[in-house]
């Protein structure tokens, strides 16, 4: 019974909220609309891969936000590349001075990694 009376809380404190954000909503309040879940950034696999000398990352980012992508070596963990991002939701990398291997890259908005990928480097 006790269980059944702590869920009956939670979905109180739920309905609140979601009663909250609906009276703002139709108030004109500063609600954010970007700070919402489905607002969310997204990261494609590169193209192409595996990489011979370039590839294109594409990317979709909440109006407003700091990108880059990161690169990592797979084996060590280490940051190998860092690339500035701007908000045309695309960038290209060299992949000059990376030596063939595994790597996982990330997207980072407003200093928050928000998804990875695998990316194969060729000889």
């Amino acid at each position: 019974m006790k269980a059944v009376q702590e869920q009956q809380q939670t979905i109180n404190v739920l309905s609140a909220e979601v009663n909250k954000l609906k009276t703002e909503n139709r108030t004109g309040s500063n609600l954010d609309l970007n700070s919402l879940p489905w607002q969310a950034a997204s990261l494609e696999q590169n193209q192409p891969n595996p990489v011979n000398h370039t590839t294109t990352f594409r990317y979709s980012i909440p109006a407003g936000s700091t990108v880059q992508i990161l690169v990592f070596d797979s084996n060590t963990g280490k940051n190998v590349k860092t690339l500035s991002a701007s908000t045309s939701g695309q960038v290209e990398m060299n992949r000059s001075d990376l030596k063939a291997g595994t790597y996982i890259y990330s997207l980072v908005v407003n200093g928050k990694s928000t998804a990875s990928k695998h990316l194969t480097i060729n000889k």
